[in-house]
């Protein structure tokens, strides 16, 4: 009856360790998609100021 016991605790509690480096797994996960995805969105607006810079150069040279 103590083996079953011992048994059955040591299976609940490999489960709730389990559980809980799952958490932080994902959560870092989620952490680094959101790293990524704002690092993407950083670089999209440089590129979309940088095009917006040229297309002002470009038209005050035409104006001159």
């Amino acid at each position: 009856m103590k083996a079953a016991v011992f048994i059955i605790s040591t299976l609940i509690v490999l489960g709730l360790v389990g559980f809980v480096v799952y958490s932080y797994y994902a959560q870092a996960k989620l952490e680094q998609t959101q790293l990524q995805t704002s690092d993407q969105a950083l670089q999209e607006a440089k590129d979309a100021k940088a095009i917006l810079e040229a297309k002002s150069a470009q038209e005050l040279q035409y104006a001159q």
